[in-house]
């Protein structure tokens, strides 16, 4: 049995220690990228009085799609996951056009980033401008992005999930949250 000398035991801790960092960095990020999923809370969370600005420059609030089941997506121009779930977000929302409403909320530091992705991406449904120092991403505990909610037609928060959405997961949740 052949030992290594004494010298090389000094290496053997702070290897272990990078590589129990990397192992807890590695798990974060897997997680975050992977979607963390939650349903509503007991207590119901009043989102349909917070002012959200439009294209025109106007305000609007969710108020102003009661009555449908929506699906409301918190994205950023920055962010790479939010821009590839863009046209999976644009297919579901023609899907089911006049069962659901789907609606994008942009939490960019500027208007021109939110207006450009929006053109950049084509997708035709609403989408209008919270800003980074906006409310409603902390009202419904977001902690990443994209974070997308869903709200029954009575415009109560029943849904979160974190992570990028593709058509099939979006159809799912669509079934089980909002249509089921």
């Amino acid at each position: 049995m052949i030992t290594p000398p004494a010298s090389h035991d000094r290496y053997r801790l702070p290897t272990l220690l990078r590589f129990g960092v990397a192992l807890v960095a590695l798990t974060a990020l897997l997680a975050s990228c992977s979607g963390e999923s939650t349903d509503a809370a007991e207590a119901p969370v009043d989102l349909s009085s917070i002012a959200l600005t439009t294209p025109d420059g106007g305000t609007t609030t969710l108020a102003a799609f009661a009555g449908t089941p929506t699906i409301v997506n918190f994205f950023a121009a920055y962010c790479s996951p939010c821009r590839a779930e863009m046209p999976d977000l644009e297919a579901i929302s023609l899907e089911f056009e006049g069962e659901i409403d789907v609606v994008g909320i942009s939490r960019d530091l500027d208007e021109s980033s939110w207006k450009g992705m929006v053109e950049e991406t084509g997708v035709t449904f609403p989408t209008v401008f919270e800003g980074a120092a906006g409310t409603m991403f902390e009202t419904v505990d977001g902690r990443f992005m994209p974070t997308t909610i869903f709200l029954d037609a009575e415009g109560q928060l029943v849904h979160t999930v974190a992570g990028l959405q593709t058509e099939d997961s979006l159809r799912e949740l669509i079934n089980s949250k909002l249509l089921g």
